[in-house]
């Protein structure tokens, strides 16, 4: 899935790589729509099957890859939609005082107008944007020249069940490792044109084929002093942690079991749909803040300038994350020194393309 945006701060701006990050976040937040859409249709299919399911009814069109849907769709997050579903449904049969056995033209039509109803089919589709997990950018086109007043790029995100798996485990540790084909040696140091085209959460296998979640921020000091520098390499690294901890996504909102009733509570009484959703993404950064995930560290950290403005010095931070690197930290005694990273790198000096292609990434 694609997701798109404008850098609206031209490239000579001393807040330009401020509003590059907040173009990238809106790029993928735009895929992200586009994925919840795709997915909230795979949810509200599932759901139609499993109440035709339940009342015994024989379909036309059975969905014979059921598990292949329910790889893609958050168990529990289906579960409580499914229970609204059959709830409303059963309401709906009290009301009218019909035989199930005797009626079951009558349930298909009212599954077919519960699917079809406004209130649900937006309770589906917000449900499922605010429980996406393991959701990367896969590779990263940027269009940025010197002297450009507005420059553009674009994302292509993917999500595949190894990345649902890694998110899981964020949240949940596992001694289970999955492996894939050995690819690259992830670098130590990464160099300026991978920092500035890796944006956002992404996944790497190494040379043993072992998956890392890598997440890449950057920030600019307001000005060159040491003090201003920190803050910029802290906020950089804070945003670093805050993707990987948002890749978790959907475990993290699980943990409030009203949620769907809740949403569909708000839009029954015609609250608006960007309210309701706002809302929701809310709590969910709230919480996930709150979880303690184990073995994020720092990979790579530095600075970093971008060919289009070669004046203006920002900091960046690459977290890393992986199934190892959690079981570590869990077994480490808390009395042992903590590895801490608070120097700042010099980065290499910076490749000229004014063109940004990111490599893609692995899954």
């Amino acid at each position: 899935i694609c997701g798109s945006s404008t850098i609206n701060e031209p490239p000579s701006s001393n807040n330009f790589f401020s509003s590059r990050s907040i173009a990238f976040d809106l790029a993928i937040l735009d895929a992200q729509r586009s994925y919840a859409e795709f997915r909230s249709n795979k949810v509200s299919e599932k759901i139609s099957f499993k109440l035709q399911e339940g009342f015994g009814l024989q379909q036309e069109n059975p969905i014979e890859r059921d598990n292949e849907l329910t790889q893609e769709i958050e168990e529990k997050i289906f579960n409580k939609l499914l229970k609204l579903a059959n709830q409303e449904l059963e309401k709906k049969i009290e009301e009218n005082n019909i035989e199930i056995n005797k009626e079951k033209e009558w349930i298909t039509e009212e599954i077919k107008k519960l699917n079809e109803s406004t209130v649900f089919s937006k309770t589906v589709n917000t449900s499922t944007q605010i429980s996406i997990n393991g959701l990367q950018s896969f590779k990263v086109w940027e269009s940025c020249r010197e002297g450009q007043k507005l420059c553009k790029l674009a994302i292509l995100t993917v999500r595949t069940a190894e990345q649902g798996f890694l998110a899981r485990s964020l949240i949940n540790p596992t001694n289970s490792f999955i492996r894939g084909e050995p690819s690259k040696i992830i670098p130590a140091k990464f160099s300026p044109k991978q920092v500035l085209a890796n944006a956002g959460t992404r996944i790497k296998r190494d040379e043993n084929g072992d998956y890392f979640i890598l997440a890449t921020a950057i920030s600019n000091p307001k000005n060159q002093t040491a003090v201003s520098e920190k803050i910029a390499y802290e906020k950089a690294k804070v945003d670093a942690f805050g993707m990987i901890r948002r890749f978790a996504g959907s475990k993290i909102q699980s943990k409030t079991e009203k949620t769907v009733d809740q949403i569909y509570n708000q839009y029954q009484n015609g609250d608006d749909e960007n309210v309701v959703l706002d809302k929701f993404k809310q709590e969910t950064e709230s919480i996930s803040d709150q979880i303690n995930i184990k073995g994020i560290k720092i990979h790579d950290s530095g600075s970093i300038i971008h060919p289009a403005n070669k004046k203006l010095i920002a900091k960046y931070v690459i977290a890393k994350w992986s199934i190892g690197s959690q079981s570590k930290a869990i077994n480490l005694n808390k009395k042992n020194k903590k590895e801490k990273s608070t120097s700042i790198k010099s980065s290499e000096p910076i490749q000229q393309e004014t063109e940004i292609i990111s490599e893609e990434s692995d899954f």
